[in-house]
């Protein structure tokens, strides 16, 4: 998210990609970092830490934090 930020793109498409990574949360609560593999803790963590920067920008919330944490833990 920073890095689009810092590519100069339009809060309309930041957000709108903040969504989108928000909607790939897994139902074990956690990102992979391709479609074709399971969760992982990098990826997860990285989505973690690019959600907060898309709720600053009036993304819709994430209600998968829980999840992830726990994720997050049973790697």
């Amino acid at each position: 998210m920073r890095g689009l930020a810092w590519a100069d793109r339009s809060l309309k498409d930041r957000r709108r990609r903040g969504v989108a990574l928000a909607s790939e949360q897994r139902a074990d609560g956690g990102w992979s970092q391709l479609p074709t593999r399971e969760s992982d803790a990098y990826a997860t963590g990285q989505a973690l830490l690019a959600l907060p920067a898309v709720l600053q920008l009036g993304g819709q919330a994430v209600d998968g934090g829980a999840q992830a944490r726990h994720h997050l833990v049973q790697q």
